[in-house]
């Protein structure tokens, strides 16, 4: 039993990141015209309550804290149930008011338990192939998209969008049970040591003495860490303007509820594939590459979601988008630790995560307020696509800053 814990506590993380995501990326796509129907507002409006969850960005930046304090069971149980609870209210809101409220306790788990907590986790159980299975805990966010799109569609045609919401709550209780009786901070306290840490003992202990990373004073000195910091967020904003307005968007352009759903379903599926070769491709070249090439898939996607109007030129345009999704969440943790090294990677990923959260929060309010004046999204695509392109000569330009940063430490 002890020697598959490690596989146990994996799979738990696995379920949060499959229920968390799959509502997530539900929400402002599946759940936008039902809901903007039922209440007679406007998708802004909506999309103005939806960014609510985004209220509570900054606790990513205090999960240090959480995890020594409180653990991050305890941590991820409570908020697991405050996600039921917030679904609850969700279902039985009669306006946009009560939405938001139910909104953003569903975002009071965000920062923690979709975004900070696992790359930390993670770390502590898995001294080996920490990329492949930060891949397999985040591919849950598509895999769990793509089949509660389906399940959610399903019970929102025949019940109502109430019950889709109902139905996430009891399954966000389900996951709290389990997470309670799983998770733990450290092996150490199972009687256990990280997996892999025989094999690499010397070669760890090899790369500290060399090198384990900037202090955050130095850090907070450094312009490419801000430079960073602003890349992630623009890339992140850019990314979720079509990320979550998607199955609207083919609404608009003349595709059926069904086929609209179909394409966000494929959409998340190619994302779980994605995000387990991006997890193992970052441990063999590091996640610098890695960025590029998600960056390049994104801007693709999003450029060819403007500009065409071919139905199959749109799949094309939801697939690429899907292979530049692991930047939000597998890439950027894994990145901060090839450029900035073990020694901060906790309060730096915190900070990363937490751009993520704003530009997921700012996007699609903006895409909606587009759409509500120009009646199509596509302008806010164009955008999108050649701001994308430029961050990749950017994020260029900020690893050769902290190359040459980094020298000049290790002289």
């Amino acid at each position: 039993m002890k020697r598959n814990y490690y596989w146990l506590l994996a799979v738990t993380l696995f379920l949060q990141q499959f229920l968390m995501g799959g509502i997530l990326n539900n929400l402002s796509s599946l759940f936008t015209i039902p809901v903007t129907q039922s209440m007679d507002i406007s998708r802004s409006c909506f999309a103005l309550a939806v960014s609510t969850r985004g209220l509570w960005l900054l606790e990513a930046l205090s999960f240090p804290a959480f995890l020594t304090r409180f653990s991050y069971q305890k941590t991820a149980t409570l908020l697991m149930l405050t996600n039921a609870l917030a679904l609850v209210i969700m279902a039985a809101s009669k306006n946009v008011v009560t939405l938001a409220v139910g909104v953003g306790l569903l975002g009071l788990g965000e920062g923690i338990c979709l975004q900070a907590g696992p790359p930390q986790i993670v770390r502590h159980w898995f001294h080996k192939h920490q990329g492949t299975v930060l891949g397999f805990i985040t591919a849950a966010t598509g895999l769990g998209g793509s089949a509660l799109c389906l399940v959610f569609s399903g019970i929102i045609e025949a019940k109502g969008w109430q019950s889709a919401f109902l139905c996430g709550g009891i399954l966000f209780s389900l996951v709290a049970v389990l997470t309670f009786a799983i998770i733990r901070n450290h092996p150490e306290e199972k009687g256990l040591k990280p997996y892999g840490e025989s094999q690499h003992t010397y070669k760890k202990q090899k790369v500290t003495l060399k090198w384990e990373g900037f202090s955050m004073a130095q850090l907070t000195r450094m312009p490419s860490f801000y430079l960073l910091l602003l890349g992630s967020f623009f890339s992140c904003f850019c990314f979720y303007t079509l990320w979550h307005t998607i199955v609207p968007h083919l609404r608009n352009e003349g595709f059926t509820a069904i086929q609209a759903t179909s394409v966000q379903s494929a959409l998340l599926l190619v994302l779980t594939c994605a995000k387990l070769g991006v997890g193992g491709l970052c441990d063999r070249i590091g996640g610098k590459w890695i960025a590029l090439l998600c960056l390049s898939c994104s801007a693709a996607g999003l450029g060819l979601m403007a500009f065409s109007h071919n139905t199959y030129l749109m799949w094309a345009a939801a697939l690429l988008l899907s292979c530049g999704a692991p930047l939000t969440t597998l890439t950027i943790p894994l990145l901060t630790l090839d450029l900035f090294g073990y020694r901060t990677q906790a309060m730096a990923v915190g900070f990363f995560m937490s751009t993520v959260s704003v530009g997921a929060m700012v996007a699609v309010p903006i895409a909606n307020a587009v759409f509500d004046k120009l009646g199509t999204y596509r302008p806010v695509y164009a955008v999108a696509a050649l701001v994308t392109l430029g961050l990749i000569g950017l994020y260029g330009s900020i690893y050769l800053m902290v190359g040459r940063a980094k020298n000049k430490l290790c002289v």
